[in-house]
């Protein structure tokens, strides 16, 4: 099994780094091209489509993987539930158009919402039977869907953007990815839909939990854009959704690879606990091992890279990017325990976290607004991020008895060495020794020094501790199996 998930891990490492770069050029360029006020009006409509597409979403493909055996009854139902709930959320998006575009105060909300409703129907129609391929820990296909699809995405927003100048860019780029995405799912597995809802009660009683929660997370996660937007209006909006997008980009692209492989993995080891136990944590730290000195690094270069990137109109995104940066690297330790959850049944677990996470951010984010405006809403929402992710580690505790504990101790050397490299290369961007080199020069001293410092302090500190189980181990592991052969 480790085999097919390193396999699969490459894969999706290509994969997201292909999509990881697509989605960067795409952002610089939109942010070069558009303007705050163009990112806020979007923002504002996309918040409202991700919390009713969360409040009728039934994550069904889940079960596909899940169940231990799949019959074409299953596929059906898949598709059947996904088409009627597609169409419930296009019907609701265009029914509550001209409220909200009343709420903020903008009548071009109303052709915006209606043609965004497109975009949530169309995923709906993807093929279920993609999901043969994560039941076999097989994922070169998300190289072939997600590159292309993100490419034409890319080509045709920036098209838009370049002659009209329009926020319509951002809108009709990700329907464009969208229909390629939904094409090419049925390229790969040749599959012809049949209406068929005789296992839904099956599918409800697995999903209805995941839905519920997510549900929760989105009108969580959103409620920070729906303060700022009526509040402090489109351009702090704008502003601030460009620095979510920038600052969780590398982060979640480079631990995606993994993340995507621990629902099968976990699913394969769910009826032997100690070994999932083990798998658990040692997923854990493979993912912050990765993500810290990411999110650290992102951090420390981000006043120099937003200046060459996009100029200085988006400069007050700088320090939200910085500190995002980091607690989004750090909140990467909560990823294995959603899928753990999934791979054991236990949705209802999720459901509850989302409830306690819910009443923890909703005051902070609310003082954050009243104490500090749009700074005031970053430091609210990555207070509560922290606090929030010890109610997370609390399932692994009870599904599969991994302590807080060994959780968190686990990776503590991880985040020793990516805070040094962090005030490493942040001294080294501010410090009199690389005067006189332009900006270009600097930032890649900045990316040297930061590719230094971590490895080095995370191998001294392993050596130190005794050389504890992590990402070190494995490493050698692989290297003699290299060797050997």
């Amino acid at each position: 099994m480790k085999g097919k998930l390193a396999q699969g891990a490459i894969w999706i490492f290509a994969s997201r780094m292909v999509v990881n770069l697509l989605s960067l050029i795409s952002t610089i360029l939109l942010a070069r091209l558009l303007t705050p006020e163009d990112f806020g009006l979007v923002a504002m409509a996309t918040a409202v489509l991700a919390i009713v597409s969360a409040v009728t979403d039934l994550p069904i493909s889940s079960v596909l993987v899940q169940r231990d055996h799949v019959e074409d009854v299953h596929y059906d139902n898949c598709f059947s539930i996904g088409l009627l709930r597609g169409i419930i959320i296009t019907i609701l998006f265009a029914l509550i158009a001209y409220p909200v575009s009343v709420m903020f105060k903008d009548p071009r909300l109303i052709a915006l919402m209606f043609v965004l409703g497109l975009t949530s129907f169309i995923p709906n129609l993807n093929n279920p039977k993609l999901a043969i391929f994560t039941r076999d820990l097989v994922f070169w296909q998300t190289l072939v869907m997600d590159a292309s699809s993100k490419l034409i995405g890319l080509i045709i927003a920036a098209a838009i953007a370049i002659i009209y100048k329009s926020y319509w860019a951002l809108v009709i780029g990700s329907l464009a990815t969208q229909l390629v995405s939904l094409a090419i799912s049925y390229v790969l597995i040749p599959y012809l839909p049949r209406l068929n809802f005789s296992k839904f009660k099956e599918f409800f009683h697995y999903s209805i939990w995941l839905s519920l929660g997510q549900a929760l997370q989105q009108l969580n996660w959103k409620l920070d854009q729906f303060l700022i937007g009526v509040f402090l209006g489109k351009a702090p909006l704008g502003i601030y959704t460009f620095a979510d997008n920038l600052s969780n980009l590398p982060t979640r692209e480079a631990t995606m690879p993994i993340g995507n492989t621990l629902f099968p993995a976990y699913s394969r080891l769910k009826n032997d606990k100690e070994k999932l136990k083990r798998a658990f944590l040692l997923s854990q730290k493979v993912l912050l091992a990765v993500a810290l000195p990411i999110g650290f690094g992102f951090a420390a270069i981000a006043p120099l890279l937003i200046k060459l990137a996009v100029g200085t109109k988006w400069d007050q995104a700088i320090p939200m990017i910085q500190v995002m940066s980091i607690v989004f690297a750090y909140i990467t330790i909560n990823t294995p325990t959603q899928h753990l959850a999934m791979a054991m049944g236990e949705t209802k677990e999720l459901f509850y976290r989302d409830i306690v996470y819910f009443a923890i951010r909703v005051p902070f984010i609310i003082a954050g607004l009243l104490m500090g405006g749009l700074m005031g809403i970053v430091y609210g929402r990555c207070i509560s991020s922290v606090i929030g992710s010890l109610v997370v580690m609390n399932i692994a505790k009870k599904t599969i008895d991994a302590s807080l504990w060994e959780q968190m101790m686990g990776s503590l050397r991880y985040l020793v060495a990516a805070t040094l490299m962090f005030l490493g290369v942040s001294w080294l961007g501010n410090n009199s020794v690389l005067m006189g080199f332009n900006d270009y020069i600097k930032i890649t001293f900045q990316v040297l020094a930061g590719g230094i410092i971590y490895p080095l302090v995370s191998l001294i500190l392993w050596l130190i501790l005794g050389r504890p189980s992590g990402v070190e181990n494995e490493i050698i592991k692989v290297t003699s199996k290299i060797f050997q052969k």
